[in-house]
């Protein structure tokens, strides 16, 4: 009897721990994918799992959004070199996550230093790669700074179409740009490009200034000269005289003096005396 209690005692034990070493936790924001004998059974979600130590196993498989960072180096529409930085943001899709794991695997790798996972190597850095080159090559070296904009949406509307065929899913405004850059030779014809600019902008102004100058000069001197002209017609016997006479108010001058005699006229009498 005693024997049968502890042998009892000892296979409830071995069940109890073959039932906790058979269970595994979920975190938020993850999918447990199941597996027996290395071929997916299903999946189990947030919370606690179960599995058959030995037979079955389950891989935790983060779903939340993750980002990464890539450099990229394209042409563009005229033929010039540009190297941009793209910033994505991601999150794989949980309702396939079964057959995400079946085709590309889930475990972790190193790129370039970063810890990350073996899909990225296989499907994010060729797409945005891809995207990059193909958005970039339909625009001019300038447009892609001036329509900056346009580019963004291109190159996030091409990757969101692309990722998600694989159950990788991108939001909206959850790819950016966050540079552009060109070649040193570009960068020098930019800027001599402004520098003679500048200098045409200079150059019409001082010529703009010039001409308005000269037509200033012109207009003060049409104004000196009509006015000397208005000035002599204004001293002409025959406005001299219409002013006097405009000016007179009706009355002779008591005395009136020539070269031989003086001529004294008070009121209507007139007469004339002789000059000694």
């Amino acid at each position: 009897m005693y024997r049968v209690s502890k042998l009892f005692i000892v296979l409830v034990g071995v069940i109890c721990l073959a039932y906790i070493s058979g269970c595994a936790v979920v975190p938020a924001g993850h999918m447990g994918v199941k597996t027996k004998f290395g071929k997916v059974q299903g999946v189990a979600g947030e919370g606690l799992a179960w599995f058959w130590p030995g037979m079955q196993s389950i891989t935790v498989v983060n779903c939340q959004k993750q980002e990464w960072h890539q450099s990229c180096s394209a042409a563009s529409h005229d033929l010039q070199t540009v190297t941009t930085d793209v910033v994505l943001n991601y999150y794989l899709d949980a309702s396939r996550v079964d057959t995400f794991y079946t085709k590309y695997g889930y475990v972790p790798t190193t790129i370039d230093d970063i810890r990350t996972w073996v899909y990225v190597r296989k499907l994010i850095i060729p797409r945005i790669d891809e995207v990059v080159k193909s958005v970039t090559a339909q625009f001019k070296a300038q447009e892609l700074v001036t329509q900056r904009a346009d580019v963004k949406q291109k190159i996030e509307e091409e990757l969101i179409a692309r990722l998600e065929l694989f159950g990788i899913l991108v939001d909206p405004g959850d790819v950016n740009l966050t540079e552009f850059g060109f070649s040193e030779a570009y960068n020098v014809a930019i800027e001599e490009k402004q520098v003679a600019e500048q200098q045409r902008e200079k150059a019409q102004y001082e010529l703009e200034q010039a001409e308005i100058e000269a037509k200033t000069k012109v207009a003060e001197a049409q104004g000196q000269s009509e006015a000397a002209h208005l000035m002599a017609v204004a001293l002409s016997d025959e406005v001299l005289m219409k002013q006097w006479i405009e000016k007179w108010d009706g009355q002779l001058p008591d005395v009136m003096s020539g070269e031989s005699s003086v001529v004294y006229m008070p009121g209507n009498i007139q007469s004339t005396q002789p000059t000694q």
